[in-house]
């Protein structure tokens, strides 16, 4: 089975041997006055992401370059990046049949929580990294306005939010398409990021990757053309 790690704007060379995902929780344990104890069911935490990757100093046959063969720097310093510009960012993990048929796919907007960087005589003359994740959610601020009645008792009588709105999503883009956002117009192209990329700048949005790539019937991401039209 073949796997394809996107982490932010750039495929990972060779996709990890292993990633936990861990969904934890906030449930409260209590005991009673009988000494019976009980369980307060809450919302799921955030998810936390982790898994090591190698950076390879040569050239692998069993490699994806996207982009060409890049140095390790290149990676690290797209790490440090993320940590000092404290962006949040797509991380997708398709995942194939060897035959090219696609299977389920995972699609979490994260942070970077922190990396490390491991040397092991090992691994010869290529770099590990070992990264943690978290889920990042949405969240925006609402200005309540609590008004009293004749008995001197509030209550909220209407609510705004002030999250922003939503960019106007198209029915359709062209990859390698200049897309102007705000004044600027960034050119896109296969091997410079991923199609997942192309998809975030035009729309603004998290949509669905899988059932885009089912919708257009792309089996592989990676090999979709300049050029080509993508229905949204």
């Amino acid at each position: 089975m073949a796997y394809y790690f996107y982490f932010d704007k750039m495929l990972l060379p060779i996709p990890p041997e292993k990633m936990n995902i861990k969904v934890g929780g906030k449930n409260k344990t209590m005991s009673l006055i009988n000494g019976q104890e009980i369980n307060i069911l809450k919302s799921q935490s955030l998810k936390e992401i982790s898994f090591q990757f190698m950076i390879p100093h040569t050239k692998y046959p069993f490699a994806t370059y996207s982009a060409g063969s890049l140095s390790a720097n290149y990676y690290i310093e797209r790490l440090k990046k993320l940590k000092k510009e404290k962006k949040t960012f797509q991380f997708i993990v398709v995942r194939m049949m060897p035959k090219g048929m696609p299977m389920f796919y995972t699609n979490i907007t994260c942070s970077l929580e922190d990396f490390e960087l491991i040397d092991d005589a090992n691994n010869g003359l290529d770099q590990m990294v070992s990264v943690s994740l978290k889920e990042w959610v949405k969240y925006g601020t609402v200005i309540a306005n609590i008004e009293k009645d004749a008995d001197g008792n509030e209550k909220i009588v209407s609510k705004s939010n002030q999250r922003a709105s939503s960019k106007e999503i198209p029915k359709t883009i062209t990859v390698g398409t200049p897309i102007s956002i705000g004044g600027i117009n960034p050119t896109f192209e296969i091997g410079q990021g991923s199609l997942w990329d192309e998809i975030k700048l035009a729309t603004g949005s998290d949509l669905d990757f899988q059932s885009i790539l089912d919708k257009n019937g792309i089996i592989n991401p990676n090999t979709v053309p300049v050029g080509t039209v993508i229905s949204l």
